[in-house]
């Protein structure tokens, strides 16, 4: 509970005054004002601290997702079951963007309703991409002759993926696809993950080198390969380099985006890479859908944007079965798609 000292003491002197008109006058009338104002007074702080304990609050959004800059509701719920109003609900509203390590907070005083439900919804117009996580952890709820704020601790969230726009489309020039070719690891369209992988073992003269576990074989500090279910077939790589700016990375991941739905649409068969800072490894997934492409980038989402220092040398040292591959990247003031050729 925090105290209003400033109105607590115009109050007292409100009561001091009262006992010397009492005092003056002799009349039972300021004795019987004295009398309301302590038992006013009493039965506020009483009544708000009954209503904290029984009024509940809940955030809510109607969508899971939207797209960058669609105006989309937080909705603020209060349900009050108390005869006891409010003029002042105070809300600590954080935000969290993960992808981009933003955050902030946001101060929102509401009134509460005696016996019924209090509703608002605030409109939000989302300027960058990521994994959005509204949460109040915190309300305060102030009396009516405004002597205190009484806290009561709440535990509610929403989350919201923001993706870019799903109907921006890119011309797509065949060309750039065939640069980037590498020979896949698999001929099917599962995914590019450990689940098509049906044994790890130990070298033996012959195997390929691409199929080397280099982080099993670090640790057994002995050579290990993958033996996958299925090989040979082309795949387009495409790399996601992320930079330092929030706008760039934006813009990087908006044309990823619309590439890989490109790729689904012309049956490309394509894996989607990213580095993953706080792992020190690459993130990958298989687009043989259009479902495939949102689920990569809720995934990439989770992580966190960040830049690297070098990410080719990374890749041939992390992938060095992965020869050639397509780079989106941020260079020369625009972005760009980039064949490497790592030959």
């Amino acid at each position: 509970m925090k105290l209003r000292i400033g109105r607590i003491i115009a109050y007292i002197i409100g009561l001091v005054l009262t006992v010397f008109m009492f005092g003056y006058f002799r009349s039972f009338v300021f004795l019987m004002f004295f009398v309301i104002e302590l038992v006013t007074a009493a039965a506020d702080i009483a009544s708000v601290i009954f209503l904290v304990q029984q009024v509940e609050f809940a955030l809510e959004a109607p969508v899971i997702s939207a797209e960058k800059k669609d105006p989309i509701p937080v909705v603020i719920r209060i349900n009050n079951p108390t005869i006891v109003p409010s003029f002042e609900l105070n809300v600590n509203l954080s935000t969290e963007n993960s992808f981009y390590g933003t955050s902030g907070q946001t101060q929102i005083a509401l009134p509460v309703r005696a016996h019924g439900e209090t509703m608002r919804r605030f409109p939000l117009d989302f300027s960058l991409l990521g994994n959005y996580d509204f949460h109040v952890d915190l309300i305060t709820v102030r009396d009516l002759l405004g002597f205190c704020d009484v806290k009561k601790a709440v535990d509610t969230d929403v989350a919201i993926t923001v993706f870019p726009k799903k109907d921006r489309t890119i011309v797509f020039d065949p060309d750039r696809a065939s640069a980037g070719m590498t020979e896949a690891d698999e001929s099917d369209r599962r995914g590019n993950d450990s689940s098509d992988v049906s044994e790890i073992r130990e070298y033996v003269p012959g195997d390929r080198p691409r199929d080397i576990h280099w982080k099993l074989s670090a640790k057994k500090d002995e050579l290990m390969v993958k033996q996958r279910s299925a090989m040979s077939d082309q795949q387009l790589v495409v790399v996601v380099e992320f930079t330092d700016i929030l706008s760039d990375n934006d813009s990087i991941v908006e044309e990823s985006y619309a590439l890989g739905k490109e790729l689904v649409r012309s049956g490309i068969n394509a894996s989607l890479m990213w580095w993953n800072a706080a792992e020190e490894d690459f993130h990958a997934r298989r687009l043989s859908s259009i479902e495939d492409v949102d689920a990569a980038f809720i995934e990439m989402f989770s992580g966190r944007a960040a830049r690297a220092d070098d990410i080719d040398m990374l890749m041939r040292s992390v992938h060095p079965e992965i020869v050639n591959y397509l780079k989106v990247c941020y260079s020369d003031g625009q972005v760009q798609e980039i064949a490497v050729n790592g030959s």
